[in-house]
């Protein structure tokens, strides 16, 4: 039971402060500040418990809440700890860069994170693209923008698959087998097995068929299941937390029937109180979550498609269609 709880736990936690910061809070409110800290508390006890996956995603949680470069550096230790040595060697690179933006704070952070990132890399393998050439990269479910080439792509050593995507969205496909401390120059030219030149006399006359306009995926349909699962996830969260809310309120009850509580239930209180404010968050990420995955759901059907519109007031939610 406990790890499915978690699973919840870590899902929500990483799409609540997405959402959040979506609707223009740029600076962290007292509430983020506050689950930031107790995030980051949690994320440690994870870490020091040896559960280092657990750990860098509850750390990734945190770092969402407050972009502190002492939770990215933990993430970073986190995923290294975990095997994922190109990724943290990633997150150990934005932490140099997180404390080199502040100003001379978090100096210590910055010379922890330089100096591991360092012990880091000679177990590494790097990929370097042409980025004037292509839009984007994928290395295997990682997606690495036109800005993010400029400096040698990081990579653990072994077999992988690289993905390029020209400007106009044409792609070429690389299988790669890298060597530790291997750096590998990727070019555009498409890798295409060499035509015959001679054909058999016997062979049937090849037929010509006219070209098929490629199927092309729809991005709001995508980013529609994407708003869906927050949704989902939202809407976990606020039953997640709201029962460890009611649970706590029921521990005061009994510990404060006698209308005195006893020393040490402050603690409760405060962490009641979280509680609530986390399922107040997860109910608005459900609402919004679920309305926003619709409405993009019914944006991305086809013209001739029966037309469907969400209608969301408070307190209140519903889906009207039209033929």
């Amino acid at each position: 039971m406990r790890p499915c709880l978690f699973a919840v736990l870590a899902c929500w936690l990483a799409t609540a402060p997405l959402v959040a910061r979506a609707a223009g809070n740029d600076q962290p409110s007292p509430e983020h500040k506050r689950a930031a800290q107790k995030t980051f508390e949690a994320a440690d006890g994870l870490y020091e418990a040896g559960r280092y996956a657990e750990a860098a995603t509850v750390f990734r949680a945190s770092h969402e809440f407050v972009a502190s470069p002492n939770s990215r550096l933990m993430l970073a230790r986190s995923l290294r700890e975990a095997g994922q040595l190109a990724e943290a060697y990633r997150e150990f690179v934005g932490t140099v860069a997180d404390v080199d933006a502040s100003r001379g704070r978090y100096a210590e952070t910055g010379l922890a994170a330089r100096a591991e990132g360092d012990a880091l890399k000679p177990r590494l393998a790097f990929i370097t693209v042409p980025s004037e050439q292509v839009r984007s990269v994928q290395v295997g479910s990682t997606v690495f923008t036109n800005q993010q080439l400029q400096s040698p792509i990081p990579v653990d050593p072994g077999k992988l698959t690289v993905t390029l995507t020209r400007p106009d969205n044409s792609v070429v496909t690389r299988e790669l087998t890298l060597a530790t401390g291997a750096t590998e120059a990727l070019t555009l030219e498409a890798s295409l097995p060499e035509a015959s030149a001679t054909v058999a006399p016997e062979s049937p006359p090849v037929r010509s068929e006219p070209a098929r306009e490629p199927v092309r995926s729809n991005p709001l349909r995508t980013w529609a299941y994407v708003a869906g699962g927050a949704g989902v996830a939202g809407f976990a969260g606020f039953g997640l937390f709201g029962l460890m809310n009611r649970s706590t309120h029921s521990s005061l009850e009994t510990d404060c029937a006698s209308a005195v509580c006893p020393a040490g239930s402050s603690a409760n209180v405060d962490r009641g109180r979280t509680y609530q404010t986390l399922a107040n968050v997860g109910l608005v990420v459900g609402v919004v979550g679920a309305a926003t995955g619709v409405t993009l759901f019914v944006l991305s059907r086809p013209k001739a498609e029966p037309a469907v519109a969400a209608i969301i007031s408070p307190g209140y939610v519903s889906v009207r269609g039209s033929f």
